[in-house]
């Protein structure tokens, strides 16, 4: 129990740095902008998911971290981050709610890509299994 818990807190922390690092929510700090205008926004995006998934690729192998409490830190530490650009600045959209959210999808499945897909496809194997539907 007591590991669980400081996996998940490890994982959040982990999670909220490499957001805040890769993601500065601060207009000043922003340092993608010279990147996009060369490539554009959409290929600049998939560098930052691309990098998310290595992040979350080399915590999995390098700690002992369950893929579980991975994902639980990685989300609670999403919804602090949600809160505290909400707290503390007046975004203009709520654009930054779907970039955190592609990054954070991007690292839990850097964590985890085997466990996602053997979920994906035992559930698309359950919904074409009709034979047990007599």
């Amino acid at each position: 129990m007591f590991r669980d818990a400081l996996e998940t807190i490890v994982s959040g922390i982990l999670a909220f740095a490499i957001g805040y690092l890769l993601w500065p929510p601060f207009p000043g700090q922003f340092y993608w902008g010279a990147v996009s205008d060369v490539v554009g926004g959409f290929v600049t995006l998939l560098v930052i998911i691309g990098l998310c998934f290595s992040f979350g690729f080399i915590v999995r192998n390098t700690t002992p971290i369950t893929s579980v409490n991975f994902a639980i830190g990685s989300l609670l530490a999403y919804l602090v981050g949600m809160y505290l650009i909400a707290a503390t600045m007046e975004p203009d959209s709520p654009v930054h709610w779907l970039v955190y959210g592609l990054m954070l999808a991007g690292t839990i499945f850097g964590h985890a890509p085997s466990e996602i897909l053997d979920a994906a496809i035992d559930g698309f194997v359950r919904m074409l299994d009709l034979s047990s539907q007599r």
